[in-house]
């Protein structure tokens, strides 16, 4: 006597992971992909004014 769950392959596969499903059992929509950019100046800026003050922070400078 066999299991019928376990009989074929096509069968006993899932077709959605558990983290693809929501609650409700929806499937969720995957996100577009994040595309990098070029860094800008006023971004670089103030990246070194925050590296800036953190090393002011913790070490009085």
């Amino acid at each position: 006597m066999s299991d019928s769950a376990t009989d074929g392959d096509e069968e006993s596969e899932w077709q959605f992971n558990l983290d693809e499903v929501t609650e409700g059992g929806q499937q969720q929509p995957t996100p577009p992909p994040i595309e990098r950019g070029d860094p800008s100046l006023e971004g670089a800026f103030f990246v070194l004014l925050g590296i800036a003050l953190t090393l002011i922070v913790l070490f009085g400078v």
